[in-house]
Formats: C-alpha cells, structure tokens, sequence
C-alpha cells in the first residue's frame, strides 16, 4: 500500500515537470546555447538554422493580393471613325439593313449570298418605261454608323465615297449619287447629282464620287441607277469606303482608258466626231439616259477627237466626270457668262493619253473675236469657235481641229450672217500652223440649193469662193467635205444629219435631206477614208435631235505632199 502511494506521487511530479517543458517547447534555443540557458523571446545574432531534413527552398512567387482595375480599364474601348462599311458585317452583326434603307422608289432592295458574303441587291421595279424610270434608295449612314458602334466621317475632310459594285446587264450604265446633310433628306448643304460609270463586267468594281462642296456633312446618301424596268435590272453593292483625296480613290478604282493603237506616220489613222448633242430644254428624255448614250457612242468609236455643240453646263459637267473617260480632256469654255443667253460651249474632247496639247482657244465670231460674247449684228445669241492644236506623243504627227456652232437664222438674211461667222473663223485658221487640219460643228446651212447649186457659205469652206484677211489680202482656204469624198460611205438616201427627218412618222419625213452637220478637212494632208452618220437610238429613245457625224482620215506621209 505504502508503496503504491509512492509510486503514484512520482508519476504525478513526472507528468507536471513535463507539462512545463511542453509549454516553452514552441521557443526552441539557438545551437549555440547552452542547455541549461533560459529560454528568452529575443532574437539572437545567428541566424536559426534550418532542420537537415527541411525541403530545399524555392525562389517561387509568393501570391500578392489582386490589384483592383482603374476607372480607365473599366471603361469601353472609344469607337473608332467608320470609313468602311461592309454590308455583310452589318448582318454578322445581327443588324437588319432594312432599318438604315430610307423611302425606296421604284426598286426592291434585298440582302443576297453572293460568295461568301451577304451584299445589298437593288433591282427596278413599277416604272412603265425606260424614259421614266428612276429606281432609288437612301441609306442613313448616320444610323449605320452609330448602330455599327462606329463614328460618322466628316464627309467635308472624307470628300470621296467609293463603292463596290457589281452589275453585269444593265439597259444604262449610269450610277448616281445625291447627298444630304440630314436623314430627312430636304436641307441647306446638299450637294447634286455625281455620276460614276459602270463597266460592262461580271466581276465586281469600284466606282466613286466626289462628295466635295457640301457645307456641312453628309449623313443620307440616294443612290440612282438608270435602266429600263422590263428588265429588272440589278445592281449589287458590297461596301462603302470614304476617302480623303482623289488619289487614295483612284487607288481602289483604277484608271478608266482605251488602248493605243501603235501607229508610224506610214500607216497613221485619224478618226474624228462631230456631235450637236441638244440642249436639256429640246427634249423630254431625262439626261442620265442620254449621257449614259453618249458614253456608249465614244465607247465604240473611240475617236481622236469630237467636237461637240450646244454643251450646257450640266452636259459639260457630265462629260467631265464620266461620259468622257480618263484618255480624254476636255478644252472650250461657255459663249457667254450670262445664263439667260445660254451658257453652251462649243468644246473639244481629244485622247490627251495620245496627244499633247501644243495650243487651244476660243474666240467669237464677231468684228471683235477676242471679246468675249460679242456678236454681228442680227445674231440673237453670241457664237464662237473652239480649236485645239495637238501633237501625237510618239510619231511627233500634228493636226488642228477646230469645231463651232454658226448662227441658225432662217432665210437670205441668215446665210449673210453665216458668210461673215465664217470669214472670222478662217481668218483664225490662216494664223495657225500649216498642219492637218478638220473643222466640224453645226452650220445650220444646206450645202446645195434646189437647184443642186452650192451656196456661198458652202464655196467659202471648199475654196470656190475667197475671203479677205483684216489687212485686205484675199485668200481661199480649199478645205474640203469628208462626206463627198470618202470611198466608204453612206448609203444613197441617208443624208440629212437631223433625227427628225428619219422619223417616218414625222410630217418632216426626208431622210434624203442635206446635212447642216460637216467635218471639212484639209485634203493635202489628210485623206477621207469613211464617212458615216449613225441614226442612234435605245428601245426608241433618241439622244439629240441631231446625228453624230464619225469620220476617218489616213494621213497623208510628207513625201506624198
């Protein structure tokens, strides 16, 4: 018993002694101290060494808590200027087209598959002719570009707007474009009608327009196109892209010529046009058809040259941007600046990708040629004559060509006034250099009476009848008519140079009648080789009032002189 009572008190001194060394165990004594060394809580010098049997440690990252995002991450990136609009990244992006499409006229408007992508298909629709069709839409780019999450140009700083388009048989190939500063379309700043010309292709192209002298920017663009609605012609557009300068568009479209036909002065060729292509005032027919005409007429006969009569300011504009392709540049100015006479020029249009231009003018016929809209006595409007003096870029070949519009008073009194027109305009000639020469225009004068007799007006260009100089001297200029002496020709029977006398059923019905239409040429240089005169007309829409007069020359080598 008494030995069981010892035995337990040591067991419990054994377990307090115990418990007391397990309450300081969590600060274990440095190597070098001593045993016996009281525990402290303050570091010493030497560095605790590790376990020998602790893992090798790491130069891993220690996790840092996540920094929270700035206001500047937290906002959406800025929306960027929409310079390029892709119709079918408008459907990718899950937008209905129809929503940017404003008041539709005569022509449906669908999204398509063409390829790989969705594009904007426009085809005629409810017009009852040719002659009144006039199929367009408006397209709210302004809508477009804010749904796009995009920003809307400033179309004063992007003045060209370039489309991706695609039409492979159209009755006319004109492409419009009208722009408004607002989506309601009416406004102060918007500009008129631009025209692009649609090549006959079945691939897609480019085509653009000059959206400069806006002031104030365009958001609404009405896209037209011209063609007959039996037809139901479509035109497909892709994309819209803005440009800054016309060389940036030129880039995506690409310049628009003829060939050059290689030539040596053995073997040269000279064609030549003459066309009174009617005032907008003579006819009904709308003129983007008859511009779109006109185009197709230089597109086949490519001439070296045309002269052209009663050019208005809106034709001249026409002819400028796209009836007249990038071979050709334009030379003549209006025969009056005052609109209630008509501002018409007589101008020329000449292949400058083939010629230089060595000297061009206008003058007016009249006692004072170099006054501008002056005229003779019992002229009712101002008349003039446009010249342009060109050399062939690799033969040296040169040629003049003058072209003018004389007086169309009736009767004895008019062909007065003719004759003296027409002594101004030779006085000029004979100041120029002696080279090839042709003169064209509208004379508005038979060459024969009744009688089969050659007026006086008609003598003086052939050289039968002289003229005087200023300084008295007399002189003949011996030109001659292409018409009469051409081997190649027209049928006996078509003469008259006037649409109106092909009309069967015109009271003025006389396809036999002379022309009033000429292109006299210098027959010592040049040699008529084709005489025609083309009665033009679309589904029976006629372009001018008069014919187009095409002749070709073969020119006339030096040793042949």
């Amino acid at each position: 018993m008494r030995t069981l009572k010892k035995l337990t008190a040591l067991m419990l001194a054994a377990f307090m002694i115990f418990s007391m060394i397990a309450c300081d165990s969590g600060k274990a004594p440095a190597d070098t101290q001593e045993t016996n060394a009281p525990a402290t809580d303050a570091p010493t010098d030497t560095p605790t060494a590790a376990p020998t049997d602790a893992p090798e440690v790491t130069d891993a990252p220690t996790e840092s808590p996540t920094e929270a995002p700035t206001e500047a991450e937290t906002q959406p990136p800025e929306p960027q200027l929409l310079t390029h609009v892709s119709f079918d990244d408008v459907v990718k992006a899950g937008l209905d087209m129809n929503n940017y499409i404003l008041r539709p006229h005569q022509t449906s408007r669908e999204m398509v598959q063409d390829g790989d992508a969705m594009v904007l298909a426009l085809t005629a629709s409810k017009a009852t002719d040719a002659a009144s069709s006039d199929p367009y839409i408006h397209i709210n780019y302004e809508k477009l570009a804010k749904d796009m999450g995009g920003l809307m140009v400033d179309t004063q700083e992007y003045a060209y707007l370039v489309l991706r388009v695609k039409a492979a048989d159209l009755w006319a190939r004109t492409f419009s474009l009208y722009a408004y500063p607002t989506v309601r379309v009416q406004g102060e700043g918007a500009i008129g009608e631009k025209t692009a010309y649609i090549k006959k292709t079945d691939d897609w192209q480019y085509i653009y327009f000059d959206l400069g002298g806006a002031n104030k920017p365009l958001t609404a663009f009405r896209f037209d196109y011209v063609n007959a609605s039996l037809k139901e012609d479509t035109v497909k557009i892709s994309d819209m892209y803005f440009c800054k300068t016309e060389e940036e568009a030129l880039a995506m479209t690409g310049t628009d010529t003829y060939p050059i036909v290689d030539q040596t002065m053995d073997n040269y060729n000279l064609k030549i046009m003459s066309f009174n292509v009617q005032t907008e005032n003579g006819t009904s027919v709308r003129m983007d058809i008859r511009a779109d005409m006109l185009r197709a007429l230089i597109d086949e006969y490519m001439p070296d040259s045309i002269g052209m009569q009663e050019v208005t300011a809106r034709w001249r504009g026409l002819m400028d941007s796209y009836i007249f392709n990038d071979s050709y540049t334009g030379v003549g100015v209006a025969r009056t600046d005052n609109p209630a006479l008509g501002l018409e020029q007589s101008c020329i249009f000449y292949r400058s990708d083939k010629y230089d231009l060595l000297d061009s003018g206008t003058f007016w016929l009249s006692d004072t040629p170099d006054v501008v809209g002056s005229v003779f006595e019992g002229s009712q409007y101002p008349r003039i004559c446009t010249y342009v003096h060109l050399k062939d870029k690799v033969t040296g070949f040169e040629y003049i060509h003058m072209n003018t519009h004389l007086d169309h008073l009736g009767g004895s009194d008019g062909r007065a006034l003719r004759l003296k027109q027409e002594t101004v305009m030779l006085q000029k000639l004979a100041t120029l250099p002696k080279v090839a020469t042709v003169i064209t225009g509208d004379f508005n004068q038979l060459a024969f009476n009744g009688e089969g007799k050659a007026y006086a007006v008609y003598k003086l260009m052939t050289g039968e009848r002289a003229f005087k100089l200023p300084d008295g001297t007399e002189m003949t200029m011996n030109l001659a008519d292409s018409r009469m002496h051409a081997p190649e020709n027209m049928p006996e029977g078509f003469t008259a140079t006037m649409t109106t006398y092909h009309d069967v059923n015109s009271s003025k019905y006389m396809p036999s009648r002379y022309p009033i239409d000429y292109c006299f040429y210098t027959p010592d240089k040049l040699e008529a080789l084709s005489y025609a005169i083309r009665l033009y007309d679309r589904d029976g829409i006629y372009l001018s009032d008069h014919l187009p007069v095409i002749t070709s020359f073969r020119v006339i080598p030096m040793a042949e002189e």
